[in-house]
């Protein structure tokens, strides 16, 4: 048996709690059924009227797996299902037709937890109750949003406190939760480089509860949140106030020994080879001259040189004769709008030291090297220490 191809469609565990809490939360969600269908059955208001939902065994696995969501919290519950289910009784009692009425139902409850910001998944399939169970229904018509919805939904909200709050001391509802004034702390601005994907992944295992987040998408955030407060930090300098605004371009059929003899003259690191209309084609640096230098050759490494600027004489050539058959491409642009902060990520990364710069126009306005950036960015520093002195 290929186990490789179970292990690519089976996902790792998507609750990363420990066992024993996974096997506390199985008794706990018995117990919590259990405690549902015996006070339900006592609090019967009539043989007509069911004692339990089925939508409640979804939503106990929502409470006591994941009691740290948004969906978990007594709001969603209570208004998601409570309308919910006054829907599905209005669409089985107006509306004839099946299909219609199912496809009302859910987008009608959907539409109504999203205006009054209590979503909860469980609650759709509580407003489909009345239409699949039919005549079953009809004799109690609304007394079902009481009898089993509310009855219902009042014992698993007091049975979720208990369980989470008292007994796995997890800070269930989140809204009762808010620290106290006094004892908080002004929290220095979080340093995302200064750990791992790994050791976010060992600090979750580490929690006794579930998070509704994968610790990627969690890195992503954290990141997002450290590019923010560093773009709110600094000012908005753009990039065509650092970029030099005059940069060495050269056209894709230009020689290689003329493309040479221009850095050499200017004393430029790159080259940008654009096309006619100006627009970036690539970008040529000293490293791609060297390219065609074979240190093993017996031959000294300044003829070899010499010999891959020279131009070929003969009709056909065995080494590139133009700049653009040595150019990198495509290469990474930035607009000169660009907030300088948004270079970082790039110029961060091996083999970025210059990056063009463009207009609306797609035209090269310019480039930005990095001892440009952390020029700015040293600069930009020094001022807001100065002004907090």
């Amino acid at each position: 048996m290929n186990t490789h191809f179970f292990a690519k469609i089976i996902p790792t565990d998507p609750v990363n709690v420990p066992l024993k809490n996974k096997i506390f939360s199985v008794f706990a969600c018995a117990f919590a059924i259990f405690c549902i269908a015996t006070i339900s059955h006592a609090a019967q208001l009539g043989p007509a009227y069911p004692i339990i939902l089925a939508s409640i065994g979804a939503s106990i696995v929502i409470l006591l797996i994941i009691p740290s969501s948004p969906l978990a919290q007594p709001w969603p519950l209570i208004g998601g299902q409570l309308m919910s289910a006054f829907i599905g009784v209005f669409c089985a009692n107006n509306i004839n037709d099946i299909a219609l009425a199912a496809s009302c139902t859910v987008s009608l409850s959907v539409l109504s937890m999203l205006v009054f910001r209590c979503l909860h998944p469980p609650a759709t399939a509580t407003s489909l109750t009345p239409l699949v169970a039919g005549a079953a229904l009809t004799p109690i018509g609304y007394g079902f949003v009481l009898m089993p919805v509310a009855i219902n939904v009042a014992i698993i909200l007091v049975i979720a406190i208990i369980i989470n709050r008292y007994i796995l001391h997890l800070p269930y509802p989140q809204a009762f939760s808010s620290p106290k004034s006094g004892h908080q702390k002004k929290l220095k601005p979080l340093d995302i480089s200064a750990f791992t994907e790994a050791e976010l992944n060992e600090a979750l295992a580490e929690q006794d509860t579930f998070y509704d987040i994968s610790p990627s998408n969690l890195m992503q955030l954290l990141n997002l949140i450290q590019h923010n407060h560093v773009q709110n930090q600094l000012n908005p300098t753009l990039c065509s106030d650092i970029m030099d605004p005059a940069p060495i371009t050269v056209e894709f059929g230009t020689e290689i020994e003329d493309a040479w003899r221009i850095m050499h003259r200017h004393r430029c690191k790159a080259l940008i080879v654009v096309n006619k209309a100006q627009h970036c084609l690539g970008i040529v640096t000293w490293s791609d001259f060297f390219k065609y230098v074979n240190i093993d050759e017996p031959q000294p490494i300044a003829k070899q040189l010499l010999h891959f600027l020279r131009r070929t004489p003969d009709v056909t050539a065995h080494k590139p004769e133009s700049i653009g058959q040595i150019m990198s491409s495509p290469v990474t642009v930035m607009h000169a709008e660009q907030p300088i902060v948004s270079l970082i990520p790039t110029m961060s990364l091996p083999g970025f030291r210059q990056l063009p710069i463009v207009n609306d126009a797609k035209k090269v306005v310019g480039m930005i090297t990095q001892a440009q950036l952390i020029n700015a960015l040293f600069q930009q520093t020094l001022t807001d220490t100065r002004n907090r002195l």
